[in-house]
């Protein structure tokens, strides 16, 4: 699985306004990138808890379940799933 950076300053001693909004930009794209992490392929609702499956792929445990009932395929790449790994996000 991917993994996405967020170490990047959030603050500038330039003070430049293109240096600022180019932060400010920066952050609403890692915020984004957090969510989409947190998101259902599938459904695409945003899930506290959620399932990897061994082809690493990340759904929500109804999507999963009824992938697993209706040929036990995932809905991505097609691969058999022979198994997940439940994700439990803290915040």
């Amino acid at each position: 699985m991917e993994q996405i950076r967020m170490d990047f300053r959030t603050d500038c001693c330039c003070g430049r306004k293109d240096c600022t909004k180019l932060i400010a930009r920066l952050q609403l794209e890692k915020e984004q990138a957090v969510k989409d992490s947190r998101t259902c392929i599938v459904c695409r609702i945003e899930e506290k808890t959620c399932v990897v499956t061994a082809c690493w792929h990340l759904f929500c445990v109804n999507c999963c379940w009824r992938m697993h009932m209706n040929g036990n395929k995932c809905a991505v790449c097609r691969t058999e799933m022979w198994g997940w790994t439940p994700i439990y996000w803290t915040d």
